[in-house]
């Protein structure tokens, strides 16, 4: 038999859309190609020299406070979405991490590389010229851009071998802007969504099969809107729904609802790795517009 050959999936986990992207990847990757790749994933937060996993960077505190305030977001976005703005993140980001990036690709060895965050784009385009320049092949450089139609400047590389978008109008938009390389693949979703449901999924969770099911999952957002639509659905009338409430990691949020008075049949979930089962049960889903879940929801 001959050796896998190794594809080093690259990402960031800002938010979950990146890291879900990768890790769907590496999953399927494996179920299909059992015996052709073997797969690692590479996140930018856990470098070596970065803190503890239960410590957030700045940025990533940042980035949730955004997040948590989307009119921030979107001043961020227009003053960030410009070359002037690319060039300087690419100069902090060689100087900050090139030199133990390199050390780490060395070592890995990969025969391709994929990314599911643009931060990668100033990182293995160098890497891959400093090949070059020993007279060593340059791997192969995949770029999944994991976000529609509104592309920040970050994602938009001439350097990769491929733009791999979710999306055709996305694909479209940037061949108009002279990117030829481009790929609609859509969004890698987890392979389960594509295996049949348990049937009494919804009965253990005390929910009827035959009640049209809503799932409402609360993540990065300005969740008090969540909050609202909950209350909204609950007062709404005729008892011919049912809910299904996921609040992650937002254990106050969790702890209010679990002790709140519903007058339609209602689940409350904390935190877990059952999304792939709850999103197929459900007939209609309320969340952040994320790539990720909009993907997942259309899959189901």
């Amino acid at each position: 038999m001959s050796e896998k050959r190794k594809i080093l999936i690259l990402t960031a986990s800002y938010g979950s859309g990146h890291i879900t992207a990768a890790r769907n990847l590496q999953k399927t990757i494996a179920e299909i190609f059992p015996d052709k790749y073997q797969t690692t994933v590479l996140d930018f937060l856990a470098l070596e020299n970065q803190p503890a996993p239960d410590q957030k960077t700045f940025f990533q505190k940042f980035y949730n406070q955004c997040m948590e305030r989307p009119r921030l977001w979107d001043i961020c976005f227009s003053l960030t979405n410009n070359q002037l703005h690319s060039r300087l993140l690419s100069r902090i980001i060689r100087l900050g991490y090139f030199a133990l990036v390199s050390q780490i690709f060395d070592r890995e060895n990969p025969a391709i590389f994929v990314s599911t965050h643009p931060y990668w784009n100033f990182l293995v385009p160098e890497y891959n010229q400093c090949r070059r320049q020993n007279k060593l092949l340059a791997r192969p450089y995949l770029c999944l851009i994991t976000d529609s139609l509104t592309i920040h400047t970050t994602w938009q590389t001439k350097k990769a071998d491929y733009l791999l978008t979710i999306d055709y109008d996305t694909r479209e938009y940037l061949r108009q802007k002279g990117f030829s390389s481009v790929i609609a693949t859509g969004f890698p979703v987890h392979p389960e969504f594509f295996q049949p449901l348990d049937k009494n999924f919804l009965t253990s969770l005390g929910l009827s099969p035959d009640k049209l099911t809503i799932l409402i999952t609360i993540g990065l957002g300005n969740y008090r809107r969540f909050l609202q639509i909950i209350n909204w659905l609950n007062q709404s009338g005729p008892n011919n729904f049912q809910m299904i409430i996921i609040t992650g990691k937002y254990q106050e949020i969790y702890s209010q609802l679990n002790s709140k008075k519903f007058h339609i049949p209602t689940k409350v979930i904390g935190w877990t790795d059952r999304m792939v089962d709850f999103i197929r049960a459900a007939d209609l889903v309320i969340a952040k517009g994320g790539g990720a879940i909009i993907s997942e929801s259309l899959a189901a």
